[in-house]
């Protein structure tokens, strides 16, 4: 079927509506307010870990209810899995399949989904929002670790959304809720400033703080609603509506899943009384369409104020509005059985060995100055594909290459111009490429460069490394990995490990430094950098990326330069420098110390690497 007939197919069917659930309380208020599905999490594996979670009694009384209404169950186990977790989550994870027959599994981690698909073979697995998933192009290699549907990234405009639903492969949107500054799946912020991390459950929000700018609250996003375009959504072939929301209270779910039922049901888009029943439940200074329509800017930031607090407050106990169905008895026929999932006896995979590499990387986000001489083990420079009519030629000499970054984001609407900078690369004898983005292997494959993984792909565990060992050249480990992690850790291939550097802590979609000055910046420009200060004086320096994106740097570098002994013992092959805004003096003063393994000047900070 091509992919006009399949969006068509799509469009004919009602989409699924996927309601939050943090208590069985919330379970009830979902399933009463009409749902098709409930996502919900235990008391570890997910990514709320702050929500009342489930015992497993509880999510066999929140499975037996969604059973007998038909509706289906969905388990959170979406955070990023650590080598010495496997075995445990896969324990947790067939308990589950036997004693719950939850519907699927909403999964983050490649190498765990790998794990999984192996164990419990006929169980349906959804890749998280938080794999980063910005097109459908990856759905082919998911499909071969069990994966049965994207949660699509909510950068994505609606026409990209359209292709994706085109793709043959299930696809689910948000479409209420709070928003994340950073692009799905790629903050470091809160893990690196306070080890409370993103990726296991457990941010901070350090984005909905007060920081030192014209607007106080430049990284905070108003709530996700896009109740007014219900019928572009159902149009565009999507599987799922999903609302986000495990940690708010049942009155909420209740409100939100019994408006866009009715307009779901209805195929229409909300009115405005609606659009204010929905506000008064719960808002920062009002809702944004996000990035549907393609028009980030200033009006998608908001935080949430005293009035907006009292008047969901008040709101909480008008819920009259739209009542609560008391019972469904349409549904409440025979409720259907549980599926019996086929359970695998757990197996370890076996993992070569290689022998490490000795070799070092210099990665450039600011400028290269011209007269750095790197030192012998230097293999690689690194600078962004959307930088390469800057890059100094005269380096690329002898042993060392240049390397182009990959966008941390490639749609389908950027793909036009990503694959032209690729073409530009390619004519100037640029052979390696480093891929931010699972979906951006299918889309660099048989363009004839050599592929490497950045420290996007979030890789903690050898599983991980294995899925991606036939398919890079190397890969850059995730810096939330601890030393214990990365000396036991197996590597089929060569590893590399930010050793110096303010890394990387968010790509936004939205332009940071237009928000923090609170006046439209020139989005012609291509030198924008700006220095965000918190509310302890910590500086953070902001630099634009492609497309009028912004990279946010850490306030301080990591610093491992004088830890060569352990990043031998952990078999670390490449060593990556990460200049931001060092002037040259600085840098040939970083790289001088690596060179001598020198103990660094405070303020550093040593990472996850203690």
């Amino acid at each position: 079927m091509d992919a006009q007939k399949v969006l068509t197919a799509n469009a004919i069917k009602k989409p699924e509506l996927l309601a939050p659930a943090g208590s069985f309380e919330a379970v009830c208020a979902a399933v009463y307010s009409g749902c098709n599905a409930v996502y919900l999490g235990g008391k570890g594996f997910n990514a709320r870990a702050n929500a009342s979670n489930f015992e497993l009694d509880e999510m066999k009384r929140a499975a037996d209810l969604c059973r007998l209404f038909k509706v289906k169950l969905y388990i959170t186990m979406n955070t990023i899995l650590y080598d010495r977790e496997l075995r445990a989550a896969l324990r947790y994870a067939s308990e589950l399949a036997e004693k719950i027959s939850p519907d699927a599994f909403i999964i983050q981690d490649i190498g765990f989904a790998s794990m999984l698909h192996k164990n419990l073979p006929d169980m349906p697995l959804h890749a998280s929002t938080q794999m980063r998933l910005h097109s459908a192009d990856a759905s082919d290699l998911l499909k071969e670790i069990g994966i049965t549907r994207i949660v699509l990234a909510r950068e994505m405009n609606l026409s990209d959304i359209k292709k994706a639903a085109a793709s043959g492969v299930e696809t689910e949107v948000f479409v209420h809720g709070a928003l994340c500054v950073s692009q799905s799946g790629g903050c470091l912020m809160s893990s690196m400033i306070g080890k409370r991390s993103g990726n296991r459950g457990e941010c901070a929000q350090p984005c909905r703080l007060p920081y030192k700018s014209a607007n106080r609250f430049p990284l905070s996003l108003k709530d996700l609603c896009l109740a007014g375009s219900v019928t572009k959504l159902m149009d565009s072939g999507v599987t799922s509506l999903k609302i986000e929301g495990r940690m708010k209270s049942p009155d909420y779910v209740a409100g939100v899943v019994s408006v866009y039922r009715r307009l779901i049901d209805k195929k229409r888009d909300a009115t405005k009384e609606e659009m204010l029943y929905l506000d008064r439940l719960f808002s920062r200074q009002g809702f944004t369409d996000g990035y549907l329509f393609s028009k980030p800017g200033r009006n998608m930031f908001g935080y949430r104020t005293e009035t907006d607090k009292i008047t969901s407050k008040e709101s909480s106990k008008k819920l009259d509005y739209y009542p609560l169905l008391k019972s469904r008895p349409e549904f409440c026929n025979q409720p259907p059985s549980p599926t019996v999932y086929t359970i695998n006896e757990p197996q370890d995979k076996v993992i070569d060995y290689i022998k490490p590499l000795n070799y070092d990387v210099f990665r450039f986000y600011g400028d290269i100055p011209k007269d750095i001489k790197f030192p012998e083990p230097a293999a690689y420079i690194d600078i962004p594909l959307w930088k390469i009519n800057k890059i100094p030629h005269d380096y690329a000499k002898g042993n060392i290459k240049i390397r182009v970054i990959m966008p941390a984001v490639c749609t389908d609407s950027d793909k036009a111009v990503v694959v032209k900078l690729l073409s530009n690369a390619k004519d100037e004898g640029i052979s390696d490429l480093v891929i931010t983005n699972l979906s951006q292997l299918n889309l660099c494959d048989g363009m004839g460069f050599s592929l490497h993984g950045d420290i996007a792909l979030n890789a903690v565990n050898e599983l991980t490394l294995d899925f991606y060992k036939d398919k890079l050249s190397t890969i850059a480990l995730s810096p939330e990995v601890g030393i214990g992690a990365l000396k036991s850790m197996k590597k089929p291939l060569p590893v590399e490990l930010v050793v110096y550097g303010k890394l990387p802590l968010m790509y936004t979609e939205n332009c940071i430094i237009e928000s923090a000055e609170n006046k439209n910046c020139d989005r012609n420009r291509t030198n924008c950098k700006f220095m965000l200060t918190d509310r302890t004086g910590a500086v953070f320096p902001i630099f634009r990326e492609y497309a009028h994106r912004n990279v946010i740097f850490n306030s301080v570098p990591l610093y491992l330069l004088d830890k060569k002994k352990e990043l031998k013992q952990c078999g670390i092959s490449g060593k990556i420098y990460l200049f931001t805004d060092e002037k040259s003096d600085k840098i040939k003063s970083v790289i001088k110390m690596g060179e001598q393994s020198s103990t660094a000047v405070k303020p550093f900070t040593r990472g996850y690497f203690q």
